[in-house]
């Protein structure tokens, strides 16, 4: 990913952050702490919005679709 599409990407997840109903998106969730053993079985990539943010400013990201793909 170009170093300057850093910014419109971060922009992006602000954005989608801001909205309330994005709350349950924000953390991973801790499905060993609420014993939903399953969890990992019934979600094959989990991801959620500080793991993103956190893959976007370590450079994780070759391109938008590799980016768009976690969004």
């Amino acid at each position: 990913m170009r170093k300057e599409d850093h910014p419109k990407c971060l922009k992006l997840i602000e954005s989608v952050e801001a909205d309330p109903g994005c709350e349950p998106f924000l953390l991973p969730v801790e499905w060993e702490a609420l014993k939903l053993f399953d969890y990992p079985k019934v979600v094959a990539r989990p991801m959620d919005f500080s793991s993103l943010k956190k893959n976007l400013n370590e450079g994780k990201f070759t391109n938008y679709e590799d980016f768009l793909a976690d969004l």
